[in-house]
């Protein structure tokens, strides 16, 4: 995916948990130092995807 400044765009991954953890921290790898990242929003959900208006 190829960001701009101009709009926002998806970054998306998958990953898999063998257990059911009680706490999730995400770390995001950024760009190299002296270009900025804004993250407007980050969802962490089952495999089976989000229910119909849960991120609304």
């Amino acid at each position: 995916t190829i960001a701009s400044n101009k709009r926002w765009v998806n970054l998306e991954g998958k990953f898999s948990l063998t257990s059911v953890p009680t706490r999730v921290i995400v770390y995001l790898e950024g760009p190299d130092p002296g270009v900025d990242l804004l993250v407007d929003q980050v969802y962490v959900c089952h495999s089976s995807g989000p229910t119909r208006g849960e991120f609304e």
